[in-house]
């Protein structure tokens, strides 16, 4: 993938993220965490299963985004964003959500690309071997 791929990508998923945080604006963090949760614990692997297959065919032998790396680097931005929500909220009202679906994007499409290759992982030669 070139750069230029790399960095879509990113600043496409940062698009997705934030619109769903600002599609939600007022609602209590606890939500907030719920239905991110879904998307990073039920949409996620789903999505990761398609992308592991796409990429099984389209490069074999390149390497492809480790699933347990791009979930701890999800669930870590999640946790800023409930922290700077919950901090935000008392002083802002809902003008904060807004904020934060800005920093959604701006952290993807700023520290997606620069963390892309420590993303990455080798295909396992198990994983090759069994198909």
């Amino acid at each position: 993938m070139s750069t230029t791929q790399v960095f879509r990508a990113y600043l496409v998923a940062g698009l997705i993220m934030s619109g769903v945080w600002a599609y939600n604006a007022g609602a209590p963090v606890w939500e907030h965490a719920v239905r991110f949760g879904f998307l990073l614990f039920v949409i996620a692997p789903i999505l990761f299963e398609l992308y592991r297959r796409r990429m099984r065919t389209v490069a074999p032998d390149e390497p492809y985004i480790g699933f347990f790396r791009a979930m701890g680097a999800k669930a870590c931005l999640l946790g800023v964003a409930l922290g700077a929500s919950a901090l935000l909220t008392p002083s802002m009202g809902d003008t904060a959500d807004y904020l934060v679906a800005a920093g959604i994007v701006v952290t993807f499409a700023l520290a997606g690309p620069r963390l892309h290759p420590r993303l990455l992982v080798e295909r396992p030669a198990v994983a090759e071997a069994l198909g």
